[in-house]
């Protein structure tokens, strides 16, 4: 019965223990996730923060290439439709007169349209065409070479409702009608029946404003993309003004301080023993050839404790040298550079 009973309690307390560890195992993670949900939270929020900003960005330069596309593409829209016949309108210096019509045709066919006073179309062919010939009325004050070819803008070509090449033959086609028309001064051969200066200069004005917003969009890009000087922040590293006295205790420095690393590595590579200096000359100031003959010093391990104990040296004067060389070599170089800066 005792064993029996013995038994009994081990395993209630094994099942117990066991029960124990595998509560502590489930609810660990709880208490962690639990104890540890502030913590990640305040992490996500920054992380979200600079993905959505740099989502932003991103946007926002796809927006402003976008808008570089769009300004140029209109830019030269808007230098064929408006800014060459407002140049052209500008350039001719019309005059204004009165003007009576001496022939008006009505012509069908390629062959017979090779000019036409007006257009329906600025980019069509003319398979009709209305000519109109006209003289000036006050000759002396616009002698013309030739006849006079009279139309209703710069460019003879419109668009309706503001243009309509049956009513502008109707108005202006019929022999020895008079009206008030502008002569141009540079080419007496052309006549047109509307002149608005104002209008021109107007469009001309507005159609540079896609030109202006392209330069300061790619500025603003290019700025963006850090391809200017200006652009990129100054460095934190201020460089002072160097001049010879200075340079010489640069000079001085440096050696003292290649001097100084020098014992410190040649102490550190025979450790263990006194060192005894050699007295080696000083090494020129280019990097000679090393020398494949090395002799190794044969260590004295006579005698002595191991505190007491004294050794010539681990290092040959080859070696003890060489690196002196490399190292004064390596100092003049960077007081060289700074030297031509």
């Amino acid at each position: 019965m005792k064993k029996g009973e013995a038994m009994m309690l081990f395993m209630m307390s094994m099942k117990k223990k066991t029960d124990h560890h595998e509560g502590s195992r489930v609810h660990a993670p709880e208490s962690k996730a639990v104890s540890g949900s502030p913590q990640e939270d305040s992490k996500i929020l920054p992380r979200l923060l600079k993905k959505v900003g740099k989502w932003l960005l991103d946007i926002e330069m796809g927006v402003v290439w976008c808008v570089v596309g769009v300004s140029i593409i209109s830019f030269i829209f808007a230098a064929i439709w408006y800014i060459d016949p407002a140049l052209l309108t500008l350039v001719l210096k019309f005059k204004a007169t009165e003007c009576r019509t001496v022939r008006g045709d009505f012509l069908i066919g390629i062959n017979n349209c090779s000019w036409s006073s007006c257009r329906l179309g600025c980019t069509t062919e003319i398979y009709r065409c209305w000519k109109i010939i006209v003289q000036p009325l006050n000759a002396s004050e616009h002698p013309t070479v030739g006849e006079t070819r009279l139309y209703p803008n710069v460019r003879g070509c419109g668009y309706p409702p503001e243009l309509n090449c049956e009513e502008f033959f109707y108005n202006y086609g019929p022999l020895n009608a008079t009206y008030p028309c502008w002569i141009s001064s540079k080419d007496p051969s052309i006549a047109i029946t509307s002149l608005n200066l104002r209008r021109a200069k107007r469009e001309v004005l507005l159609s540079l404003v896609p030109l202006f917003i392209f330069i300061i969009f790619v500025l603003y890009a290019f700025c963006r993309l850090e391809c200017f000087p200006f652009a990129i922040p100054p460095s934190h590293i201020s460089i002072p003004d160097m001049n010879p006295s200075k340079l010489a205790e640069y000079r001085n420095s440096l050696l003292e301080k290649r001097e100084e690393a020098l014992s410190k590595y040649d102490a550190l590579r025979c450790s263990g023993a006194v060192r005894s200096f050699f007295p080696y000359k000083r090494a020129p100031k280019t990097f000679d050839v090393e020398d494949p003959l090395q002799t190794p010093i044969p260590v004295n391990s006579s005698g002595g404790s191991g505190s007491a104990r004294s050794i010539d040296c681990c290092c040959t004067p080859n070696e003890l040298t060489r690196s002196e060389d490399l190292r004064k070599s390596i100092s003049l170089k960077s007081y060289s550079k700074l030297k031509l800066k």
